[in-house]
């Protein structure tokens, strides 16, 4: 601030030194922190940001919801025929008990 106010040769008094000096300062602090926050977006939010998908979002949800449903009903599936092979196995048990006994 001091090299902005300390120039003789802008034929300005002082209070009007540091006005433009003000707007200056405040104009080149939100260009900096726009383009920052702006390359910070491109880097996180966008289809290109590393860790991300090339997929629109309602598309990821469809395949994930899909994705979710299949396990689930693939666990049910297995839960039942568990269940089948255990009761099975009880009844072979308990004929081979009913044929010796």
């Amino acid at each position: 601030m001091d090299g902005f106010l300390d120039v003789e040769s802008l034929d300005m008094d002082l209070a009007t030194k540091k006005w433009v000096y003000e707007g200056l300062l405040k104009k080149t602090f939100h260009s900096r922190a726009g383009a920052t926050f702006d390359k910070y977006k491109e880097d996180h939010t966008s289809r290109q940001s590393k860790g991300t998908d090339d997929v629109a979002l309602r598309a990821r949800l469809q395949v994930l919801t899909t994705k979710a449903t299949v396990e689930n009903n693939s666990k049910v599936k297995g839960s039942k025929m568990r269940r089948r092979e255990t009761e099975s196995k009880s009844t072979d048990a308990r004929n081979k008990r009913l044929k010796h006994g």
